[in-house]
């Protein structure tokens, strides 16, 4: 006998929390999503938008009938019409010590799901140093274009990466102790985004020959 009722994986829960997340820091309603997907070349209602919304609260009480999983070309359309990356869709809202569930069975570091996801480092899913290298080899050789591999590759990109992580877990610290001046905290946060973005920048102008 069928109960009606689905449990939805984690990444189905943290793209509909995510969604809900960002639509409202959008200000747009689920109408106007809907249209705005429409015209970037995906149709989904505002009732389709609002099920996949409804994945946050699966925990096996939740109708079927009122959830819907994205699937990747929705992914993709939110993101476009969100103007935000789809790592952003499919990542929690942490990126420190913050446990990220990316299956059942796979809990890692909010950090190492970014990292991850970004092209930079495999999961740390082995505790054996030479097995978790012969992972990392292996991503390595596979998770990035051949030109951008070798532009990652290249030490001067790998030191700006690595203080860009630094800043990163600086920018969290002060968050986390800056709660009686929110103002040092929203700049800290700032001027770590704003290197991100000067670092992309030097990635992409480095000579490919």
């Amino acid at each position: 006998m069928t109960t009606g009722r689905i449990e939805m994986g984690p990444t189905a829960r943290t793209v509909g929390a995510n969604l809900r997340r960002l639509r409202e820091a959008r200000g747009i309603s689920l109408r106007t999503l809907s249209e705005r997907l429409n015209d970037a070349g995906r149709s989904l209602s505002a009732d389709a938008i609002n099920k996949i919304e409804n994945c946050r609260l699966a925990d096996g009480s939740t109708s079927a009938k009122q959830m819907r999983r994205a699937d990747v070309d929705d992914l993709t359309a939110l993101a476009l019409v969100l103007n935000v990356s789809p790592l952003t869709l499919l990542l929690p809202a942490a990126s420190g010590d913050e446990r990220a569930r990316l299956t059942d069975t796979v809990d890692v570091a909010a950090r190492d799901a970014w990292r991850w996801a970004e092209g930079s480092q495999s999961i740390p899913v082995a505790e054996d140093a030479a097995v978790q290298h012969e992972r990392q080899t292996a991503y390595d050789n596979l998770a990035l274009p051949p030109e951008r591999r070798r532009l990652e590759s290249l030490p001067a990109v790998q030191s700006v990466r690595r203080l860009h992580e630094t800043l990163a877990e600086l920018a969290q610290i002060s968050r986390g102790e800056s709660q009686s001046s929110p103002h040092a905290a929203r700049t800290a946060q700032r001027r770590h985004q704003q290197l991100g973005h000067e670092i992309e920048e030097i990635v992409d102008g480095l000579p490919t020959g």
